[in-house]
């Protein structure tokens, strides 16, 4: 019998979930442990990074940047361009959610905002959408919609810097209220009260230095007023300087009072921790330094064997983590068949 890499990894997971809620301002220990306790049990996640860029057969984002050394790019208008084009036919969530039950994913990550800025669901925030592509759907609405009442917990990604907004600056000392109030407060709102659950999310794009601690707690407190019982992953939180993004703790905020309910690694499993949750995001394509949406065949790398990919999730649920496996779908909507 023929097994995909996904169906093969699930067959050292076991799932569960909680729908425990707490008050962020008193949650105990206890309290904690029963929100995240559906995390712990999951063991095994999708992330999906899906955009327009994948129209382009580069990585998301990073394919307009012209200091990525060897990686493929494309210039930056022909990357704005790309939505012209987006309209996957053979997009079909429950098809993928399907996919996902069989191979044992308990919770689905997707990625409504990358760092290029580009909203793929029905936002009321000024800036690109994909209601204004030839597709004209709502992506995350119709992937929450296929999670509900399925074995599959709809959750997402956020990135937290934005290379197109011009509220937006990376330079260290840059007040960031504006962004806050105008574009991330407003854009997870909608995400937080129009979607359903959502499991927990993903952040990302924390280590520019003009996102603070402050940012970090001030940005959580609101999150949690809005959905209390979704984890939101460490890196909302500001990176310490000094830090290896590399290393296992090197994303995350080592000074005093850290915000998060719960480490989000990055290919990098690190040490037995149980004081939180965790996850440690792996992709398939075997890239040290990325290809998480899917790459045409001229610039990709080797799907990962199947001892790569069981030996990885052992590792992390051994050290009382788990595995969310980076899988990007094609341009058509199709998950790869060697995925």
């Amino acid at each position: 019998m023929k097994h995909t890499l996904l169906a093969i990894a699930a067959s050292v997971t076991f799932c569960g979930m909680s729908q425990a809620a707490s008050d962020p301002t008193t949650e105990t220990a206890a309290e904690y442990d029963s929100r995240a306790q559906w995390l712990r049990d999951a063991k095994l996640g999708v992330f999906l990074h899906w955009t327009p860029s994948v129209n382009c057969g580069g990585e998301v984002s990073w394919i307009m940047r012209q200091d990525m050394g060897d990686m493929p790019r494309v210039p930056e208008d022909v990357y704005r361009a790309l939505p012209k084009i987006f309209d996957p036919q053979k997009f079909d969530p429950k098809a993928w959610v399907k996919l996902f039950e069989d191979a044992g994913i308990r919770y689905a990550v997707v990625v409504p905002k990358h760092h290029d800025g580009y909203a793929m669901w029905d936002t009321k925030v000024p800036g690109e959408s994909v209601m204004n592509t030839p597709f004209g759907r709502d992506y995350v609405k119709e992937m929450a919609d296929a999670c509900d009442g399925s074995m599959v917990q709809f959750c997402l990604y956020y990135s937290i810097l934005d290379w197109t907004s011009p509220k937006y600056s990376a330079v260290e000392g840059a007040d960031l209220t504006a962004y806050k109030n105008e574009v991330f407060k407003p854009h997870v709102k909608e995400l937080l009260t129009q979607y359903g659950d959502v499991g927990c999310i993903w952040f990302d794009g924390h280590w520019d230095p003009s996102w603070t601690h402050e940012d970090g707690k001030e940005m959580y407190a609101y999150m949690r007023s809005l959905q209390p019982r979704t984890l939101l992953g460490n890196r909302i939180d500001a990176k310490s300087n000094g830090s290896d993004v590399c290393a296992w703790t090197g994303s995350f905020w080592h000074g005093p009072d850290p915000v998060g309910d719960y480490q989000a690694r990055e290919m990098d499993v690190g040490q037995f921790y149980m004081e939180k949750a965790w996850d440690n995001c792996y992709n398939l394509r075997a890239n040290p330094c990325g290809s998480w949406s899917w790459i045409k065949d001229q610039y990709n790398w080797p799907t990962r064997t199947r001892d790569d990919v069981i030996g990885k999730l052992i590792e992390c649920i051994g050290r009382d983590g788990g595995l969310l496996l980076g899988v990007g779908p094609r341009e058509d909507g199709t998950i790869d068949r060697e995925d």
